[in-house]
C-alpha cells in the first residue's frame, strides 16, 4: 500500500513538473515570436510574386526574391511563381521595393538566345525603379547566360 502511494506521489510531482515545463516553454516562444517582429537584417523574404506582397513588406526585410519570366516577343518580364499564374509585370511589384533593399531575380527561362535582350530589358526596369545593381543577384539555370549578366555588372 505504501509503495502505491509513493508510486502515485512521483508521478503526480513528474506531471506538474511537466506542466510547469509546458507552460515556459510556450512563453519562451512567445517571447521569441514577439522579439521577431524585427526581422534580422540578413533575412530575406522568398517568393515575393506580385505587387502586393511587396508593398506588404516592404519595411521588414532587407532583399526580397523574386521569379521572373521573360516575354521574348513584348520584351517585358512579369513577376508570377508559375507560368499560369497570370501577366503580373515585374515593373509593377519592383515600384514598391525601397531603393536601400536588395533584388533577387530568379528568371525561370533565360536562354542564350535571349540573354542579351533579357539582360537590357531587366537593367531598364532596375534602373527605372531606382535599384541599386549591385544589390541585385540573378539566378538561372543557365550558366552561360549568368556569365553574360555577370559580365555587365
Amino acid at each position: 500500500m505504501r509503495k502505491g502511494k509513493i508510486t502515485l506521489g512521483v508521478i503526480a510531482i513528474l506531471l506538474v513538473l511537466a506542466l510547469a515545463f509546458g507552460a515556459l516553454r510556450n512563453s519562451y516562444y512567445l517571447w521569441l515570436v514577439g522579439k521577431f517582429q524585427d526581422i534580422p537584417e540578413k533575412f530575406w523574404l522568398h517568393r515575393v510574386n506580385s505587387p502586393l506582397k511587396m508593398k506588404e513588406f516592404a519595411e521588414k526585410y532587407s532583399g526580397f526574391e523574386m521569379d521572373a519570366l521573360y516575354n521574348e516577343k513584348d520584351r517585358i518580364f512579369n513577376n508570377p511563381h508559375d507560368a499560369g499564374d497570370g501577366q503580373v509585370p515585374l515593373s509593377e511589384t519592383l515600384k514598391f521595393l525601397k531603393p536601400s533593399k536588395g533584388a533577387w531575380f530568379d528568371v525561370k527561362n533565360l536562354t542564350e538566345a535571349n540573354s542579351f535582350n533579357a539582360e537590357e530589358d531587366l537593367s531598364k526596369i532596375v534602373k527605372e525603379a531606382g535599384i541599386d545593381k549591385n544589390k541585385c543577384i540573378v539566378e538561372s539555370h543557365c550558366v552561360p547566360c549568368l556569365n553574360f549578366f555577370a559580365s555587365k555588372g
